[in-house]
Formats: C-alpha cells, structure tokens, sequence
C-alpha cells in the first residue's frame, strides 16, 4: 500500500473511518467504517453514485451502523497511535490499488475504494452494496457518465 498514491479524498475518509471507529470504542477499522464514513459525506461522490444507480443511502448508511455496533468494543481510552486497519480493509486497499492502475489511474480515489470493497466480497459492506442493487457494472457505468474520460492524476 502506498499512501502517497492516495488522494485526499481518500485520506480524509480513512480519517473518517478511523474517527467512526474510535467514536465506536473500537480499536480497528475496517470496510464498514470507510463505507460509512463516504455515505456519511453528502457532498462526495460516492453517495451521489449511489444515488443515480437508484440505491437507498438511508437504508444502507443504518446497516453499516448496524454492522459497526456488532463489532468488537475496547473500554478506556484508545491511544492515537493504537489504532489498526483489519486485514480485510489492508486487502481492499490493495484491490483498490489495483482498480486504479486497470482505469490508468496515477492516484487512488475513493471510486477505486468502493471497487476494492465491492471485489472483497466476504465483508459485510460489499454484502450491502450488493443488496442494494450496486454491481460493479452499473457502479463503473455511473462513474463514466460523471467522470468521462477524465483519468485522476493529481491527489
């Protein structure tokens, strides 16, 4: 993983993630903090994605909540520098690596995070996005209508 290819988009919703899991009491984060934490910006593009394929945010923000209370909790107070990423979520970032060098990406977007969490599909994230109607193919379709042919080259 190279965090120096990641925009800033990326890095503030890993950020978030981090924040929703603290917030949580728990001391790792994982695909189901950084999908609640893109749903949760209102403004980005990943709801608005969602939006157009015809998902329900509402619906699918509450069952990452839900899926977050179910994790493990810490009591006490978590150390900034005591926080860890599952090894599922180091996976989906290498899938979203990935993503990004097929689409001739220079950078990771967090487009190319939704891509890692929907091909990791044992995650409960990937589970809902599926059942909220969200493939791949359709996802990508959506994306080209908003992107174009725009390639990201700059963080």
């Amino acid at each position: 993983m190279n965090a120096d290819k990641y925009t800033t988009k990326v890095r503030e919703a890993l950020g978030a993630a981090q924040n929703v899991a603290q917030h949580h009491g728990q001391q790792q984060f994982d695909a189901e903090h950084v999908l609640f934490a893109l749903l949760k910006d209102s403004q980005g593009l990943i709801p608005n994605l969602f939006t157009k394929i015809g998902a329900n945010l509402p619906t699918l923000t509450a069952q990452m909540e839900e899926s977050i209370n179910r994790k493990p909790r810490i009591t006490g107070q978590i150390e900034a520098d005591k926080f860890y990423i599952s090894n599922d979520l180091a996976n989906i970032l290498m899938r979203a690596e990935d993503a990004a060098k097929e689409m001739k990406d220079e950078y990771v977007s967090v487009e190319h995070l939704i891509l890692g969490i929907m091909r990791n599909g044992a995650t409960d994230a990937a589970k809902a996005i599926k059942g909220a109607g969200v493939t791949e193919k359709n996802f990508l379709a959506a994306l080209r209508e908003v992107r174009g042919n725009q390639r990201v080259t700059s963080d």
